[in-house]
């Protein structure tokens, strides 16, 4: 994701709204760019995964 103030909170957000569970989380930057590993306990649908991708300044999402 962008490394902007906010993408993450929306994420988070998104992840809460769908009352999915968030275990463990590592977030990392470098200059304009970030990345997130978010581990919850539940798999999110495709919805909350697609609601993840339409935040402002997501770039991509990958659900193992």
């Amino acid at each position: 994701n962008d490394n902007v103030a906010g993408v993450l909170g929306h994420v988070l957000s998104a992840l809460a709204d769908a009352n999915v569970n968030v275990l463990d989380m590592s977030n990392r930057s470098r200059d304009a760019l970030a990345y997130n590993i978010i581990d919850v306990e539940t798999a999110p649908g495709a919805g909350v995964i697609e609601a993840i991708r339409k935040v402002e300044g997501v770039i991509r999402v990958r659900a193992v």
